[in-house]
């Protein structure tokens, strides 16, 4: 295959080395995988002020990313074409969906959001409730991997309909969740975090090729 430029494919595994043996997903998804791992890889140098290449990547019983050896909080997230990852020194997460995904419905805000965002959600026109209700899932999923409890987390008792969430009616003052501009319309990015200076990184991988995209709050 051709060069796809230093921030694609090759150059993740150039990186990385080898692909995961094994590995049973989708060659895409597997390329992709690799990119974003890379992705968090250089922003951790960048954060650190060391080699990419000394940056070990691990995973915690949750499966939520560790840098070996480092006490840096790290986050990856990916979804089709679009790859997304944040480094901190204290708590992140970091989610990114498409907004135009189908079993974003009223069956499943009703399962999964409170009562609050419900109301929030039928105070839109019908043609918003789609994407501001995968807005608000890409929230939660930010806020559950900045508290590194994954699904342990009931998302109907998950309010992030603010800056701060509120889990089973208390609110975490000290986690702070922000919408992210970057790449494509039909993508929303959220990012969690303890933190007031995260760095953050979003990458759009098409056709082998990866772009970097301009990201802020």
């Amino acid at each position: 295959m051709a060069d796809d430029g230093l921030l694609g494919y090759h150059s993740a595994l150039a990186l990385l080395g080898s692909p995961r043996s094994g590995d049973r997903r989708p060659l895409d998804d597997q390329r992709r995988s690799a990119v974003a791992r890379a992705a968090l890889s250089r922003l951790v140098a960048t954060r650190a002020g060391i080699d990419p290449a000394a940056v070990t990547l691990d995973h915690d019983e949750h499966g939520r990313p560790l840098i070996e050896g480092s006490a840096l909080a790290v986050s990856i997230a990916h979804a089709a074409e679009f790859v997304a990852c944040a480094v901190s020194e204290r708590a992140v997460g970091v989610d990114l969906e498409r907004t135009d995904r189908p079993e974003a419905d009223a069956a499943l805000a009703k399962r999964f959001c409170t009562p609050a965002e419900r109301r929030q959600l039928d105070n839109l026109p019908v043609d918003e409730r789609q994407q501001a209700l995968v807005r608000l899932w890409t929230r939660k999923e930010a806020v559950a991997k900045a508290l590194g409890l994954g699904v342990a987390i009931p998302f109907e008792q998950l309010d992030v309909s603010a800056n701060h969430p509120v889990i089973e009616g208390v609110k975490k003052p000290s986690l702070r969740i922000a919408d992210l501009t970057a790449g494509p319309s039909n993508y929303t990015i959220a990012i969690a975090t303890k933190s007031r200076r995260p760095n953050i990184q979003a990458q759009l991988f098409t056709k082998g090729q990866a772009t970097r995209m301009h990201i802020k709050p």
